[in-house]
């Protein structure tokens, strides 16, 4: 396989010193050296190549993700698990996110199941029948912090923001033909970017990706759909439990995605059942915090929290989100969903730009963050369940 080298950086920051090259098809692939790293992880995250969630086709990738994380022959799991591994796969609004982990001695079978995945997907009516049953468990077991997070988004961005999960009645009505189109439309060229976060020898890691993995070419680029926060709004939804505020931010590495980011977790942590929920992105976006035990507390804690200000708790807030963010750029299993939808989206050093950004958080900032979650500023989502 053609390829030429077009970065080689060793780099302080938490991820890692870095290999990079840009196969001739476009993808491109990070090789990251995580030392102390207990596991190897191959993180393929492919970019929406322009492909807008709507109505009609709403869940098509979720469902192409399901049908591609099976391999070709139905059986990448049970090769991975052989050797002390697994595959998990994701579907986000800006990307989806497919990650190959396990002993780093495993290599080549880690990098085995990396080229199956890119290989195109055999399709049937009968495997996708099978497929949206397993869906539809999974829609069964979906939590209110899943639910809320896909009804604020939608709150916020209209139908920019529908939920990735998407509609079943929706996805039953997919071919195989519209399927294997959406592949070959989103797997391809600069569309793909894989990241390796890996314990050692990075240069042999290099070696065999390049070896065994070959890239479908392409001239698709992570997805321009144009996404603008709608007027600020309240509602209430009688399947969640809990209490949720979202406040809009931009850019993955922006002053305010770093505020509002370190005041939610000063806030989740003041709740018993506090939560932050957050996916990496440099377009318009939500950080959205949570309180999955009441539909009142979040309310009480907010108010609290900026009646009884004080500056130290705004400096201890910001060296705990910069410490946070380190401790993902640090995990091999997480790491590579941060640096991969930064690198598909055009802004690979977003990451540890931000990280940077929250390490010269002011206390100011984090109570301008705080204020981002006022009734007045952010999206508020009431649960009625029980």
């Amino acid at each position: 396989m053609f390829w030429v080298p077009v970065l080689v950086a060793w780099l302080q920051e938490p991820g890692g010193a870095v290999y990079g090259w840009e196969d001739r098809s476009g993808a491109r692939i990070q090789v990251r050296t995580l030392e102390g790293a207990q596991v190897a992880a191959l993180h393929l995250v492919v970019g929406t190549g322009g492909w807008a969630e709507s109505r009609e086709r709403h869940g098509f990738r979720h469902l192409l993700e399901h049908l591609v994380a099976l391999g070709p022959e139905r059986d990448l799991d049970r090769k991975l698990e052989a050797v002390g591994g697994g595959l998990t796969a994701d579907t986000y609004r800006d990307a989806s996110h497919f990650r190959i982990w396990g002993p780093a001695k495993a290599m080549g079978t880690l990098v085995a199941a990396l080229a199956e995945l890119l290989r195109p997907p055999m399709l049937s009516e009968a495997l996708i029948r099978r497929e949206l049953e397993v869906l539809r468990e999974e829609e069964e077991l979906r939590d209110s912090e899943s639910l809320a997070g896909g009804l604020l988004w939608q709150m916020a961005f209209g139908e920019a923001g529908l939920d990735p999960f998407g509609d079943l009645e929706t996805m039953g009505g997919a071919s195989p033909e519209q399927l294997q189109g959406l592949w070959s439309a989103l797997f391809a060229g600069r569309n793909l970017v894989l990241v390796a976060c890996v314990p050692d020898r990075p240069q042999e890691w290099a070696d065999e990706i390049r070896r065994r993995v070959s890239w479908p070419r392409g001239d698709r680029r992570a997805s321009v759909q144009r996404r603008e926060a709608r007027p600020f709004a309240w509602a209430r939804s009688d399947r969640l439990v809990g209490e949720y505020r979202a406040a809009p931010v931009r850019g993955l590495d922006s002053e305010e995605t770093a505020e509002a980011l370190a005041a939610a977790l000063l806030l989740s942590s003041k709740l018993d059942g506090g939560r932050v929920l957050y996916t990496p992105s440099d377009r318009p976006s939500l950080v959205i915090v949570g309180e999955t035990r009441s539909s009142r507390r979040l309310a009480e804690g907010w108010q609290k929290a900026l009646d009884g200000w004080r500056p130290a708790d705004g400096a201890a807030a910001a060296q705990w989100a910069a410490r946070w963010l380190e401790s993902q750029l640090e995990d091999p299993l997480r790491a590579g969903l941060w640096y991969g939808v930064a690198t598909v989206q055009g802004r690979a050093s977003a990451p540890d730009d931000l990280l940077q950004r929250l390490r010269g958080l002011s206390s100011g900032a984090v109570r301008r963050g705080l204020e981002r979650f006022g009734a007045d500023k952010a999206y508020l989502l009431t649960g009625e369940g029980r």
